[in-house]
């Protein structure tokens, strides 16, 4: 897991901290539920799709110069699609959010659809009926 950080530690899994930031990626989505900004996926120089998910709290008040990012990445990474270029949106309770990875390498070995519950902070592959749509090539 890559940080940017002002500092030379690095947080634990789950554990918030000033001047962290997420790994600068492109292609990750964000999704605001209630308060919170979830951020998810991304491409880095190093890998085409991540698992990387972080929250920020917008209720509380903070500095933007070092908001207190929380790192969720190893929440149920297992079942996590490892994305890039994807699509979030929320679950019908406004608990959690879908992720479809559209755009990640399908020869990855990831599900390309999981549900992530923000009140349990674990992943969940969800169940369907019919033919999944065909990633895109």
């Amino acid at each position: 897991m890559s940080w940017n950080t002002r500092h030379s530690r690095h947080p634990l899994p789950g554990h918030t901290l000033t001047n962290i930031f997420p790994c600068s990626t492109m292609g990750q989505d964000a999704i605001l539920l209630d308060k919170t900004v979830w951020v998810y996926g991304g491409q880095t120089l190093s890998a085409f799709g991540t698992r990387q998910l972080y929250s920020l709290d917008l209720f509380a008040p903070f500095d933007t110069n070092s908001p207190p990012w929380t790192d969720h990445t190893p929440d149920g990474a297992e079942v996590a699609p490892m994305a890039a270029f994807l699509n979030l949106f929320p679950s019908a309770d406004r608990k959690g959010f879908f992720a479809y990875q559209g755009g990640a390498n399908p020869y990855n070995g990831t599900i390309p659809f999981a549900l992530y519950n923000a009140s349990t902070r674990s992943w969940t592959k969800p169940t369907s009926s019919g033919t999944a749509p065909l990633p895109r090539e």
